[in-house]
Parts: structure tokens; C-alpha cells; sequence
């Protein structure tokens, strides 16, 4: 999903507020895959600070992922801070990996959010207090 750069954002010290929805699609890296990652739900606001334009607000995303134990489903969701950093220009001469680019009036969110959601994902997802596993190997001691 692309935002529009507005005309007031394209001044020194504009700002543009958003409340929208995200489709997230990415593999989860390592560990038990992720089953299923709904809407990523953001809110915020854009600034452009001398050209640069900074996001910050926050996002949730409902996901399902499974117990690395039980492999019994868990449904969880994240709730966290997001703050991006977007400049207009080539993305082939960008190295650092914090920075996002965009080209034209069209910016792309959607690669910012979704690195702060893997980020914010447990490494392994485990069953809370009741998962199966647990009361095997606490009756096999």
C-alpha cells in the first residue's frame, strides 16, 4: 500500500497523520513459521524534518502462529512503537538498512512495518502454562 506524499508534507516542517490498514506478506526467518498474519493495523503521523521524512506512531498485527512444543494453534497479536526514517532517491545507493526510500510522491510503509513485526516476534512461540509438552516432562521428573 503506498501513502501519498501530500502537499503539505513535501514542506519543511509538514506533517500528514494516518490511521490505515496493511496486508503484511513475508516468510517468518528461523524457528516455528508463523501460521497466519492478519491487517497490520497503523497509526501515526509523518513529519518532513529538512526533506526528510520521519514516521512515528505505532502499529498491532494479529497473528497465528504454533506452539513449538505441542504444535497446538496459539493466537496472539503484537502491539508495538514504530518509527521509520524515509528519504527520497535511488534505493540502490542506500546501505543503510534502517533507512526506507521512496521514489516520486508515492512512500511504501508496508517494508517498515513489516521489519518492526518480525523484529517484535518471539524467536519460538510457546503454549502458556497449559501446553502438553510441559506436563509430560514435569510427570517424567
Amino acid at each position: 500500500m503506498y501513502f501519498v506524499v501530500t502537499e503539505s508534507l513535501k514542506t519543511d516542517g509538514g506533517t500528514a497523520d494516518i490511521d490505515t490498514n496493511l496486508q503484511l506478506t513475508f516468510d517468518r526467518p528461523g524457528g516455528c513459521p508463523v501460521e497466519e498474519v492478519g491487517q497490520a493495523r497503523v497509526k501515526g503521523r509523518f513529519t518532513n524534518n529538512g526533506g526528510i521524512i520521519k514516521f512515528q506512531g505505532s502499529f498491532n498485527v494479529p497473528y497465528t502462529d504454533v506452539c513449538c512444543r505441542c504444535l497446538e494453534e496459539l493466537k496472539r497479536e503484537i502491539d508495538d512503537n514504530l518509527e521509520a526514517t524515509f528519504i527520497r532517491g535511488n534505493p540502490d545507493e542506500i546501505t543503510d538498512e534502517e533507512i526506507y526510500v521512496y521514489e516520486g510522491s508515492k512512500l511504501t510503509l508496508g517494508k517498515a512495518v513489516e521489519d518492526a513485526f518480525i523484529l517484535a516476534l518471539p524467536y519460538r512461540d510457546f503454549c502458556e502454562g497449559g501446553c502438553r509438552k510441559d506436563s509430560a516432562t514435569a510427570q517424567e521428573v
